[in-house]
C-alpha cells in the first residue's frame, strides 16, 4: 500500500524536513495544519465528505516509564508503520504530537477507518529494543465537516472530545463526535424554600440556564468542584454563620459570578454588605425579590456592579413595614440560628403566620417577577451562552487506575517568590497526615529551601547522587532526612555550595533519581527553581511529571506574564491535561479566576480540547503572608478546615496514587458519627 497521502493532491507540499517528524518520518503538526486547511477548502469546491480521526496510544506514558525511553520510542515508530499499512493512498497520516497521531480522509466513512487501525494495532505484536513482546492497544475519536463543526478548529476539537470520551469509556475503542449544546450553570445557594421559588421564576427569563440548589453550607466546597458560571448566596444559608460563609465563597468560586441576596436593609445586612464590600464582593442585591431597582437579580446575574455603593440608614418605620409583607430573609435567618441551637421552635411558624398571608404575598410577587426578557435586560456577561459548565477530568487521564509506582506531582513558577515552595510543602503535608508516604525532592540546585521549610540542616544533598549509577537506592536512602510528619520525608537539594547546577547531573541521572523515589513513597513531590525553562536538566523530569502545579500570583502576574507559562511549559514536553493552577495571592477586587486562566491558556494553539485546558484547582486569598510564615515551620495554614482546598487536591493526587484520602472531619460530623464511628474513619 502506498505512504498515506501519495495520492492526494496536497500531498506534495509536505516533504521537506520542516514538515517531517523526525522520529517517526511522517508529517508533523506543522504538515498537518497545513493540510486541514487545503483539505477543507477543497471540501467546500467541490463538496465532498471530509473526516478527521485522531488516534491515541493507550498507556503510552506507561510503557516509558517501565521500559524506557528507547522502548517508547520503538513503540511509537512500529504503530506508525502499523497505522500506515491500515489506511488508504489518499488519506493523511501525521504525528499529531506525544502519542497521538491524526488522519484526514476525503470520506465520511471515518468511524469505519478508525476502526480498520485500532483492529490492526491491537492484533499486532510490537518487538521492543530488550528482546520483550508488548501487546499495545489505541484509542481514536472522528468527527466530519460540515456536520460537527464548521471550521478547522472546531472539527479538532470535536475529535479531540470524542478521543476523551473513548479513553474515559474504557480505552482500546473509537468514538464518534457528539454535539453538546453548552448551558449556563446557576447554582442558588439558599434555604430550600427560597431557593425552588426563586429558580421557578428565574426559568422564566434565563429558560437557556441550568439551575441547581444548594441548600446548606456544608454543600458549598463540593458545589465549587463544578465550577458554577453564576452562584447565587443568601445571607441566610443554613448550617453556617453568614460571616463565616462571606470568608469562605470568593476562594472556594473564584472562577463564579458571585451574586449576594441580602434582604431588606437592617443593621444586620448593613454589616454584611460592609463586610463584603471589603472582599471585593459587590454583586449585592437588596430588598424583597425580584430586588431593588436598579440593580435587581434580573442585572445582577448577568452584570457586575461597578463600584462600591454607599449603605444608606434606612428608617425604622419603613424596615418595619417590609419585614411584614413576606417571608423574609431575616426570618430564615432566624431558622438558621435555631438549627444551630438558639431557641428552636418550630420550623413552619418561621417559614410563614399563614397560608393565606403566604399566598397573598407570592399572588403579589408573581406580579413583579413576570416582565418580559427585554433586550437590555438580557444583555449578558456570558455573550451567547459561550461558557461551558467545566467539568474536572477523571481520574483515568492519568495513566493507570492500579498504579504499580508512586505519581509525581512537580511544582513550578515563572519567577520567584510567589509560593512555589509553600505550595509544593502544603501538598506535601496534606498528604502525609492522610497516610501516604511522600517524598519530596528538592530539585532547585541553585537556590534549594524545602529543608529550611522544616527546619532541617542536613549534612549532605542530592550532589552526592551526581555521577552513582550503581547502589543508587542505598545512597538515597540515607540521604533521605526525615520531618516532623511520620509519612513525609524530604531529599535536600546540594548542600555543598560550590557545585555548579548545569554540571551535576548527566542525561538520564535525575530521572533514576526519581525513579526510586517512586519506589519507596506513595507520591513524590518536585520543587524546581524559578525560570524551570532555563534548566535543560529538568526536561527529563517533567517527562515523568504526572501533574504540573503551575503557580500564578494574581498581585505581581501581569496577564502577560501568566500567558508566558504554557509555551515554556510546552517547550519542556508538559501536555495541558497534566498542568493545574494555584492561583496565589487572590482578591475578588482585582479580577476573576477565569480571567487568569484565559490567560494562562492563551499560550496554547487553537484546537485544544477545551476539557483539558489548565483550570484553576488551588486559590489562596491575600492573606498568603500567613501561609509563608507557617510554611517556614513546616506548617499549613487551613488544614485543619475539611473545606480547604489543599485537601481537595490532595484528594486527586491520592486518586492518581491509587490510594483514598481522608481529610480532617468537621465538629459537626463528628457529632453525627459519635466516637466508634471516628475511630473507625481513622484506621480506614
Amino acid at each position: 500500500m502506498s505512504e498515506p497521502g501519495a495520492d492526494s493532491f496536497f500531498w506534495p507540499e509536505f516533504t521537506e524536513g520542516e514538515y517531517r517528524d523526525h522520529l517517526t518520518n511522517i508529517p508533523n503538526r506543522r504538515a498537518f495544519d497545513h493540510a486541514l486547511d487545503i483539505a477543507l477548502k477543497a471540501a467546500d469546491l467541490h463538496g465532498e465528505g471530509l473526516g478527521l480521526v485522531i488516534l491515541d496510544i493507550d498507556h503510552f506514558k506507561k510503557i516509558n516509564d517501565s521500559f524506557g525511553h528507547q522502548a517508547g520510542d520503538a513503540v511509537l515508530k512500529a504503530f506508525t508503520s502499523r497505522v500506515s499499512s491500515s489506511v488508504r493512498g489518499s488519506d493523511f497520516l501525521a504525528r499529531y504530537g506525544g502519542e497521538e497521531f491524526a488522519l484526514i480522509a476525503m470520506s465520511r466513512n471515518v468511524f469505519d477507518l478508525g476502526e480498520r487501525v485500532r483492529q490492526s494495532v491491537e492484533n499486532s505484536v510490537f518487538k521492543l529494543p530488550g528482546g520483550q513482546n508488548l501487546r499495545v492497544t489505541c484509542s481514536f475519536g472522528c468527527a466530519l465537516y460540515p456536520n460537527d463543526a464548521n471550521n478547522g478548529a472546531g472539527l479538532i476539537t470535536a475529535a479531540d472530545d470524542a478521543l476523551y470520551a473513548a479513553k474515559h469509556g474504557g480505552r482500546n475503542r473509537g468514538e464518534r463526535a457528539k454535539k453538546e449544546e453548552r448551558r449556563v450553570l446557576c447554582v442558588i445557594a439558599a434555604d430550600s424554600p427560597l431557593a425552588l421559588h426563586f429558580i421557578k421564576n428565574l426559568k422564566k427569563v434565563f429558560g437557556d440556564w441550568d439551575f441547581e440548589v444548594c441548600t446548606r453550607a456544608e454543600e458549598l466546597n463540593a458545589w465549587s468542584e463544578r465550577r458554577p458560571d453564576v452562584l447565587v448566596v443568601s445571607r441566610c444559608l443554613p448550617g453556617e454563620t453568614p460571616e463565616k460563609i462571606l470568608k469562605d465563597v470568593p476562594t472556594l468560586f473564584s472562577a463564579s459570578h458571585i451574586v449576594l441576596v441580602v434582604g431588606p436593609i437592617d443593621e444586620k445586612c448593613r454589616i454584611y454588605m460592609k463586610n463584603a464590600q471589603r472582599m471585593g464582593l459587590n454583586n449585592i442585591v437588596t430588598g424583597r425579590l425580584p430586588g431593588d431597582p436598579p440593580y435587581n437579580i434580573f442585572v445582577a446575574l448577568t452584570n457586575s456592579r461597578d463600584g462600591d455603593f454607599v449603605i444608606e440608614s434606612q428608617p425604622e418605620e419603613e424596615i418595619q413595614q417590609t419585614v411584614e409583607v413576606l417571608v423574609t430573609v431575616e426570618q430564615l435567618e432566624r431558622e438558621r440560628e435555631e438549627e444551630n441551637g438558639i431557641d428552636v421552635v418550630d420550623k413552619d411558624e418561621v417559614l410563614v403566620d399563614s397560608r393565606e398571608t403566604r399566598e397573598k404575598a407570592e399572588d403579589d410577587e408573581e406580579e413583579m417577577w413576570e416582565r418580559p426578557a427585554t433586550a437590555e435586560r438580557r444583555k449578558r456577561l456570558f455573550v451567547n451562552n459561550k461558557i461551558p459548565r467545566v467539568k474536572t477530568n477523571p481520574m483515568s487521564m492519568y495513566a493507570h487506575s492500579e498504579r504499580d509506582m508512586a505519581p509525581v506531582a512537580t511544582s513550578v513558577s515563572n519567577k520567584g517568590g510567589v509560593g512555589k515552595t509553600t505550595t509544593t510543602v502544603s501538598l506535601a503535608v496534606a498528604l502525609s497526615m492522610a497516610n501516604l508516604r511522600v517524598s519530596i525532592a528538592d530539585l532547585n540546585l541553585g537556590g534549594p529551601n524545602v529543608a529550611a521549610f522544616f527546619n532541617l540542616n542536613p549534612t549532605h544533598g542530592i550532589e552526592m547522587l551526581s555521577g552513582r549509577r550503581k547502589g543508587l537506592r542505598p545512597a538515597l536512602e540515607q540521604l533521605l532526612v526525615n520531618t516532623r510528619y511520620e509519612n513525609l520525608k524530604v531529599l535536600p537539594g546540594p548542600v555543598d555550595k560550590t557545585v555548579h547546577p548545569e554540571n551535576l547531573f548527566g542525561r538520564g541521572e535525575l530521572a533514576e533519581i526519581i525513579n526510586v523515589l517512586k519506589e519507596l513513597s506513595d507520591v513524590v513531590i518536585v520543587d524546581t527553581p524559578p525560570e524551570f525553562w532555563t534548566r535543560s536538566w529538568l526536561a527529563e523530569v517533567f517527562e515523568m511529571s504526572d501533574l504540573v502545579l503551575a503557580v500564578v500570583d494574581q498581585s505581581k502576574f501581569s496577564e502577560e506574564d501568566t500567558s508566558e507559562y504554557a509555551p515554556h511549559l510546552l517547550s519542556m514536553g508538559v501536555t495541558p491535561e497534566r498542568i493545574k493552577i494555584v492561583l496565589n495571592k487572590f482578591s475578588p477586587r482585582l479580577h476573576n479566576a477565569r480571567i487568569v486562566e484565559k490567560a494562562f491558556c492563551a499560550g496554547f494553539k487553537k484546537g485544544v480540547n477545551p476539557r483539558v485546558l489548565p483550570k484553576v484547582t488551588v486559590t489562596i486569598p491575600h492573606d498568603w503572608d500567613a501561609h509563608g510564615l507557617k510554611g517556614y515551620k513546616g506548617e499549613v495554614v487551613g488544614l485543619e478546615d475539611a473545606g480547604s482546598q489543599w485537601h481537595r487536591l490532595a484528594g486527586e493526587v491520592a486518586r492518581m496514587a491509587g490510594r483514598e484520602y481522608a481529610g480532617p472531619v468537621k465538629v459537626k460530623e463528628v457529632k453525627k458519627m459519635g466516637l466508634f464511628g471516628l475511630l473507625t474513619r481513622r484506621g480506614s
